[in-house]
């Protein structure tokens, strides 16, 4: 696979990822009064004015950019080590077959 492909299918995925981690209510940041959204980096708030009554949801996206970046990153390592792992099965493959032949 070309590296723009590589580069592409990374930034594409990161930016699924991080808009489905908005799903989820983030545990590790503990505001008082508010209520976040997004991993690793919370990016999605909501102010708690009262027990009934909440603010509109605000995006921090600065945020998003640093998710978008961190989940690439992670995608493009992953398809580079599943790519070296396809290499090095197709090489020992080969050699089997090779060392078969000579037998």
């Amino acid at each position: 696979m070309e590296l723009k492909t590589k580069i592409i299918y990374s930034v594409i995925g990161g930016l699924c990822i991080s808009l489905l981690t908005g799903l989820f209510q983030t545990p590790y940041y503990a505001i008082l009064g508010a209520n976040l959204w997004g991993l690793p980096f919370p990016w999605l708030t909501q102010a708690v004015l009262g027990p009934d009554v909440a603010a509109p949801f605000n995006i921090i996206w600065v945020s998003v950019f640093f998710n978008v970046v961190i989940w690439s990153v992670v995608l493009f390592l992953g398809i580079e080590l599943f790519e070296i792992g396809k290499k090095k099965e197709h090489k020992t493959a080969e050699h089997k077959t090779v060392e078969h032949k000579k037998k």
